[in-house]
């Protein structure tokens, strides 16, 4: 077999590795995602709450200074 044998369609080895390059970023995209999501999903215990009942303002103060 001869070694000088040259394939047009094959890729070159840069071609390889872009290509696996490219494949672990979405692997890792795709972690990140779901880490994401998943931290997303949990609720924070010391997160604020809502309150029982809504609030009532019994008098505003409104404040206009130019200056």
């Amino acid at each position: 077999m001869s070694r000088d044998l040259h394939l047009p369609s094959a890729l070159t080895r840069r071609d390889v590795l872009v290509r696996a390059a490219n494949g672990f970023g979405g692997i890792a995209l795709q972690s990140l995602l779901a880490r994401d999501a998943s931290a997303r999903s949990r609720i924070n215990p010391l997160g604020a709450k809502l309150p029982h009942l809504p609030g009532k303002a019994k008098s505003v103060i409104f404040m206009f200074m130019v200056g």
